[in-house]
């Protein structure tokens, strides 16, 4: 039966194409963006998901730059912890050498003299970005140090940052020092630290050389005045130093592997994340792009059938023709 009225032929096909034209600009726009939830009317849940990973993953970015950061300082530290331990190794040599009979011990003092002014060149010019762990000048400057390793999120405590940790407390007079240098009291320098001496049962209280702030204790340098029994105690205060610097450099070295390992395990946690993320949002490209070749067609379709629909009613006019 026609109707004049209502083209039931037409107002299908009209159904047809708006919902034709919803899912065709839906695959449009996966093909566009390549996301199957580019927003949160799309997958509320997915796109909340994909929203927080992301965060985090910006989050672990700035994690990476402060591990490359802390690497950056630890390096610096241990190339001039490597650096002085030859130093030293030389003056002991020095020291040893002006031992032997004869030798112009006034001489050696010289080399003495310039060998341990390289050590407190190589401390002080061993800095990033203003951090030196091997050269400290003010007080409170020796302490726990920090290096930002991770960010983790749990249900129950939110986003925390977790570090990587390097107590550098000195204790006073004793050789639990950190620091090569200190221009401070002293007491916490390697070569500026008497307690070297005082552990080795000597009488006199070598240092390699004293701090600016402190000028209390006997340098190591020698005349030919000097008695061979204080070359000795310096050799041996020297060794004692040396051994120290060689066990800071092996818990830097440590402490650099784990940074390392770290930054490699972040960069692999960070694919993960994206690869989470791309599973969650991401569109099939050879679906969509098959998904939007068929709705095309069949918006054609949809298309022809409203034409021919709204033809029908035509054939009325023929009756009275």
């Amino acid at each position: 039966m026609y109707s004049l009225h209502t083209n039931t032929g037409a107002m299908g096909a009209q159904r047809f194409l708006r919902s034709n034209d919803s899912d065709l600009s839906r695959a449009q726009s996966q093909t566009s963006s390549g996301l199957r939830v580019l927003k949160s009317a799309d997958n509320a849940a997915y796109w909340s998901i994909a929203t927080t990973i992301k965060s985090d993953k910006k989050a672990l970015d700035a994690v990476q730059d402060g591990l490359g950061f802390g690497s950056a300082v630890i390096d610096t530290a241990s190339v001039g912890f490597s650096q002085v331990i030859d130093v030293m190794g030389v003056i002991k040599q020095k020291l040893v050498a002006a031992r032997e009979p004869g030798v112009d011990r006034d001489k050696v003092n010289a080399e003495l003299s310039e060998l341990r002014s390289e050590v407190r060149t190589i401390a002080e010019a061993s800095s990033f970005a203003g951090e030196n762990w091997l050269h400290m000048t003010q007080a409170g400057q020796d302490g726990p140090q920090e290096v930002i390793a991770s960010v983790t999120r749990s249900l129950n405590t939110g986003t925390s940052v977790r570090t990587i940790d390097y107590d550098m407390t000195s204790v006073a007079d004793t050789e639990q020092v950190f620091y090569i240098v200190d221009d401070d009291t002293g007491e916490s320098g390697i070569v500026t630290n008497s307690a070297f001496a005082d552990n080795l049962g000597l009488a006199t209280d070598w240092v390699l050389f004293n701090s600016v702030n402190s000028a209390g204790h006997a340098e190591i340098e020698i005349s030919n005045a000097t008695e061979d029994s204080d070359i000795d105690d310096m050799i041996s205060v020297v060794d004692a130093m040396t051994q120290k610097m060689i066990a800071r450099a092996a818990t830097l070295g440590a402490l650099q592997q784990r940074i390392d390992l770290q930054t490699e395990f972040n960069d692999d946690l960070g694919d993960a994340m994206k690869r989470g993320v791309g599973k969650l949002i991401d569109a099939n490209m050879n679906a969509v792009s098959a998904r939007l070749s068929a709705l095309q067609t069949q918006q054609q379709l949809g298309q022809s059938a409203l034409s021919i629909a709204n033809e029908q009613p035509q054939s009325i006019l023929r009756l009275y023709s």
